[in-house]
């Protein structure tokens, strides 16, 4: 049987094939002034340290590399976190981590002081990465995320609007939250059916 849909893999600068991976929800990002718009958000220059959660194919490590004094990616993915080691290997200002970073232990982290954190995050953990690495005491000074467009409503939402709740109370607790820009699915390979 003969599969029409079209072929969601993508070729790293490395030259290897990468599927996205649907079980990771997994939209990679593929326009290059909104990477760098969202790179822009954080504030990566002369940072102390940037801390990228999921970096995927690294649309917006592309923007980051060398602006922070340390850039550290962060990237759960087998098949991409060696891509992005070969990709970096050599340079002393950026780290690949192979881990989770939902279950990564942020004690260590505190050393640095307060870091910035950015990542465009995939729907079915977005959350629980927020409340793993914001909730405090947390070592993030500063954070900028691109989730799916109702978690960021959930997220920015007041007493009263209908997407308020748990989620809402948990970062508006200790974050001032501010969505910045809606992200249409054009942008991303495969299409999410959201913004």
């Amino acid at each position: 049987m003969k599969n029409n849909s079209p072929r969601r893999t993508m070729r790293s600068r490395e030259g290897a094939e990468i599927a996205p991976r649907k079980s990771m929800g997994q939209n990679f990002l593929v326009d290059e002034s909104i990477s760098k718009w969202i790179a822009d958000q954080i504030q990566p220059d002369d940072a102390p340290l940037v801390v990228e959660i999921g970096p995927g194919m690294g649309a917006l490590t592309e923007h980051l590399v060398g602006r922070p004094k340390k850039l550290v990616l962060i990237e759960k993915d087998y098949q991409l976190a060696p891509e992005l080691q070969r990709r970096f290997e050599g340079r002393e200002d950026v780290e690949v981590i192979a881990q989770d970073a939902t279950r990564i232990d942020l004690r260590p982290w505190f050393r640095h002081g307060p870091f910035k954190l950015v990542g465009n995050l995939p729907y079915s953990v977005g959350g629980e990465i927020l409340k793993h690495w914001l909730t405090p005491p947390s070592p993030v000074g500063c954070a900028v995320f691109m989730l799916q467009k109702e978690v960021c409503q959930r997220l920015g939402a007041k007493l009263g609007d209908d997407g308020y709740g748990a989620l809402s109370l948990l970062v508006q607790k200790d974050w001032d939250v501010e969505m910045l820009r809606i992200v249409p699915p054009e942008v991303f390979n495969p299409r999410p059916k959201v913004d």
